[in-house]
């Protein structure tokens, strides 16, 4: 008996050994790959934008903008006289895959005759869209909108354009248009009775333009505007 205890307690060792070594085992690899973004704020060429209006009934004005590329337009104006003034919109939408931050805008005016560009008058409405095309409203979060400061010369365009979208912040897809915000459409509509909703960087040429020595001082003027709209990343 006393054999054969000793040769089962053996055997059990045995197996408990055996079982030791068929513990199974595993391996987790982490494979780690970083990708950067983009940054691209750009005008957008679509059939909405850019565009630009005379006065209602206004059949002698000549209205150009182009979009020279993704990140310039050219406005010009011909045949103005006094009284008659031009609408035009454009709009700016981040296609990055990152927020962007409005910088500063660079506007060059030019003139074929000194003072003509203080003679003109502009003024600027932008307003504020998700990217499903909904436009912002008071109250919600991310809401914007940047409202005119009143009739100012065009010279006075960059200084207007940098006041007016300070803070400006565009989520990836979000765009905005110069447009007029709902809440601003009672003060446009005051300002421009023969106004349609929804334009605007607005040129006038007053009523009353040159001075008592020359009161013809500007027929056969030309103003051009180049508008470059500066961008950065959110956390520049």
């Amino acid at each position: 008996m006393k054999k054969k205890f000793l040769a089962l307690t053996m055997a059990s060792a045995v197996m408990l050994m055996g079982a030791g070594y068929a513990y199974w085992t595993d391996q987790l690899t982490i494979n780690n790959t970083v990708t950067t973004g983009n940054f691209d704020v750009n005008f957008v060429d679509d059939q909405f934008y850019p565009k630009i209006f005379g006065q209602t009934g206004e059949a002698y004005l000549g209205k150009s903008v182009v979009q020279n590329d993704e990140n310039q337009t050219t406005v010009s104006v011909s045949n103005m006289y006094p009284g008659s003034y031009a609408r035009y919109e454009l709009k700016i939408r981040n296609d990055g895959s990152i927020p962007a931050v409005f910088n500063n805008a660079v506007v060059e005016v030019t003139s074929s005759e000194t003072g003509f560009a203080d003679a003109l008058l502009t003024q600027v409405f932008v307003k504020k869209y998700h990217a499903n095309g909904s436009a912002y409203v008071q109250g919600e979060a991310g809401y914007w909108a940047g409202g005119s400061l009143g009739w100012r010369p065009a010279s006075q365009l960059q200084t207007n354009l940098n006041t007016i979208m300070a803070g400006l912040r565009l989520e990836p897809g979000e765009f905005v248009t110069f447009d007029v915000p709902d809440e601003y459409m009672e003060e446009y509509l005051a300002q421009n009775p023969d106004g349609a909703e929804g334009q605007c960087v607005e040129i006038k040429l007053p009523t009353t333009v040159g001075n008592a020595d020359d009161p013809d001082q500007f027929e056969n003027a030309t103003a051009t505007f180049n508008m470059i709209i500066n961008w950065k990343q959110h956390n520049a």
